[in-house]
């Protein structure tokens, strides 16, 4: 069965309305790969902030949601790459987030204390 990113990307590359938007001036010198490329470097970028202990990007909701999927946050941060990244992510629907945890703890946890939105 096909990974969710194979079939985000056989998605927009079908639509071939979407696929030229990639190769027009609209992005000038992206071609698709490099669009995908890019996008599964920030995801991991965002993943690993979200489940770190340090620093200030911490979402606690994430960080237990990973936890109550039996799975080691810290690892999984020393582990992720561009290429791993939806075997090692759980899959995260209304039910199972949303609905769950408050919405304070599904926020970013900032230097002064607040929070903010994600």
């Amino acid at each position: 069965m096909p990974t969710f990113e194979e079939q985000l990307e056989g998605f927009v590359m079908s639509r071939p309305s979407l696929a030229q938007i990639l190769r027009r001036k609209v992005i000038p010198g992206y071609s698709p790969q490099d669009f995908w490329d890019k996008g599964r470097k920030r995801l991991v970028e965002r993943a690993k902030t979200a489940l770190s202990r340090a620093g200030f990007g911490r979402i606690p909701a994430y960080r237990q949601f990973v936890i109550d999927r039996g799975l080691d946050p810290d690892s999984i941060v020393r582990r992720i790459t561009t290429a791993n990244f939806s075997t090692l992510l759980p899959v995260i629907e209304k039910q199972n987030y949303s609905v769950r945890y408050h919405p304070e703890d599904r926020c970013i946890l900032t230097p002064s204390r607040s929070r903010s939105v994600v």
